[in-house]
């Protein structure tokens, strides 16, 4: 799940470091959304409103990968029925 965060202007966004780099793919700048990542109509929306602006990503770390793939394993189980 993204986690957002909010700045008051693009000077306050953190510089890049420990692994993160602008994201390749961005096809979202600009977009309007609320406090939880929500598209929303500016037209109709009445309470806060944030732009989107940057994006930030990094590669999953061994440990990381290897959690995941283990939950993922969990939950996909097939059953047979009889």
């Amino acid at each position: 799940m993204p986690r957002f965060t909010i700045v008051a202007n693009r000077e306050d966004i953190p510089p890049l470091g420990s692994g993160w780099r602008e994201a390749e793919k961005f096809d979202s700048k600009g977009v309007i959304v609320d406090g939880q990542g929500n598209y929303v109509d500016i037209s109709s929306y009445v309470t806060s409103r944030y732009r989107l602006v940057a994006k930030r990503e990094r590669n999953l770390s061994y440990l990381e990968l290897s959690i995941i793939s283990y939950v993922e394993s969990l939950f996909s189980t097939s059953y047979i029925r009889l």
